[in-house]
């Protein structure tokens, strides 16, 4: 869980400098937490969960 706590913060970050709305921030964040995908890979590495989140959520 703190791992996913570290790319939720990160994130919420990235987010606020990206996504003017906050209703539109939360809803992100929501489904980032609710993604198993993003569990997976978060199992695997941080760094690896951070693409996928990137790519997924921020479109980059």
């Amino acid at each position: 869980m703190d791992a996913m706590i570290a790319v939720q913060e990160e994130l919420r970050k990235r987010l606020k400098k990206t996504e003017p709305s906050p209703a539109r921030r939360s809803e992100i964040l929501k489904k980032v937490l609710e993604d198993q995908d993003v569990w997976d890979a978060l199992s695997r590495s941080h760094k690896e969960a951070e693409q996928l989140v990137s790519r997924r959520y921020l479109h980059e």
